[in-house]
């Protein structure tokens, strides 16, 4: 698969809108093969099992916990823009595929604007640079006869060998501007989910074999003889309409379906003996494969929380579970560091050309959750030893005080010499 075409699944996954039809550049159709012997039955595939949106969800929030930034004319504009609210929406954007931020200044006021990869008309590059850049789109507002009107609007962003342009087309208005750079950045990270794409199409296609295999024995085929016709592996619908069958079939058929409104499966074989009556039986599954089917289920699963350990990850008011291992902590701690950095590196880049600052990723403060896991760690077994060590000196003062207490001592030697003379009363009186 191309890594395009696998950026849109991943995306339609986490919207969960994977198994509508859909063009991923292949003619997958999203429907199973046909089961039964009758060649009846397809299996509509169901997203019952789709883990995306919760391991996207969880890399958001540890990568984005309690970022702020350290220079006060940033938090100003951070505020004023309400931009705190658009970074899970960036960072989401990141790990599904990339987005493209751009900076908009209107006299003294700068505004941060977001635009998804999908609604960017063309961008082109030169090696990493943005040299290019084209956005289309649509504006309500009222005109001077108080009525709604469509405006078209079109930004065009270039870089002419060192001269920076803003060509801005407003319906049929076209004006062009001379701009200090392309205020075009883009945000990149795109995790690499392919391989738990196909194991999740996998579960999903045995929980919907399983889902079949329910429907088969709740309403099982149906095998008929002397009905006075054969109609050999064919299916019959109460809905529809045989000119060709015969009225006794219409008659039973009607019958054996009045009160249901499930396809019934009716293979009839012709017979025609005189003098018997009609003979229907149902055939049913004496080997559903259903346990083996759970338990290949278990195995899979368990394989993707092995393998992506951010979907089993259990988040509480941004905070880490008790149930989650210490090894799943270090594999995701990799994916977050990566992804927070690769976020902070081009936010520095836009706040200090928007403010005209100098700054890096290092001017930003943030939570780490991992390493307040570890200084919590290390609290609690500072903690311990302490409590040991005061266990420890108190025992030693406690055997230092009977040592030194002479009335302590010549007790326990009397209660002692007493215990041994009972010992000898006892001995002599087996003796005697």
């Amino acid at each position: 698969m191309e890594n395009k075409d696998n950026i849109t699944k991943v995306k339609r996954y986490f919207e969960n809108t994977q198994y509508e039809k859909a063009d991923y550049g292949s003619n997958q159709t999203f429907v199973m093969n046909p089961i039964g012997s009758d060649l009846t039955t397809n299996v509509l595939l169901q997203p019952f099992y789709n883990p995306i949106k919760k391991a996207v969800n969880n890399l958001t929030a540890l990568s984005l916990k309690n970022i702020i930034p350290n220079d006060s004319r940033v938090q100003e504009q951070w505020k004023k823009d309400n931009y705190e609210l658009a970074l899970p929406k960036i960072i989401r954007e990141m790990i599904l595929d990339k987005c493209f931020l751009e900076v908009i200044k209107n006299k003294d006021n700068i505004h941060y604007q977001i635009h998804k990869k999908d609604t960017i008309q063309e961008v082109e590059y030169d090696g990493s640079e943005i040299i290019r850049f084209v956005i289309k789109g649509e504006l309500k507002q009222y005109n001077e006869k108080d009525e709604i009107e469509t405006i078209t609007i079109q930004k065009i962003y270039r870089n002419k060998k060192g001269i920076f342009e803003l060509e801005l087309s407003i319906d049929d208005d076209v004006t062009v501007s001379i701009l200090d750079y392309i205020p075009i950045f883009e945000f990149s990270f795109s995790q690499d989910y392919s391989g738990l794409l196909i194991k999740i199409d996998l579960v999903n296609e045995l929980l919907s074999e399983i889902r079949a295999i329910i429907n088969l024995h709740s309403s099982p085929i149906q095998f008929a003889k002397n009905l006075g016709q054969a109609k050999n592996n064919t299916q019959h619908d109460s809905t529809s309409t045989d000119t060709q069958t015969s009225n006794v079939i219409a008659k039973l058929w009607k019958r054996v379906t009045e009160d249901t409104h499930k396809k019934k499966r009716m293979i009839s074989v012709e017979e025609n003996e005189v003098g018997k009556s009609a003979d229907i039986k149902y055939i049913e599954l004496s080997n559903t494969w259903v346990n083996e089917i759970i338990a290949t289920i278990t195995n899979i699963t368990e394989q993707i929380k092995s393998e992506y350990p951010e979907i089993e990850l259990n988040l509480t008011n941004g905070q880490v579970s008790t149930t989650t291992q210490v090894i799943q902590l270090q594999e995701i701690r990799s994916k977050v560091s990566l992804l927070r950095n690769n976020f902070l590196n081009v936010q520095s880049k836009i706040d200090s050309t928007a403010l005209k600052l100098k700054l890096t990723s290092e001017d930003y403060f943030y939570s780490d959750l991992f390493e307040e896991i570890e200084t919590q760690k290390e609290l609690e077994n500072e903690k311990l030893q302490a409590e040991i060590q005061s266990i420890k000196i108190n025992n030693i003062k406690i055997l230092n005080e009977i040592q030194t207490n002479e009335e302590l001592l010549k007790l326990v030697d009397e209660e002692l010499n007493k215990t041994v003379a009972e010992v000898v009363d006892i001995d002599e009186e087996k003796g005697d």
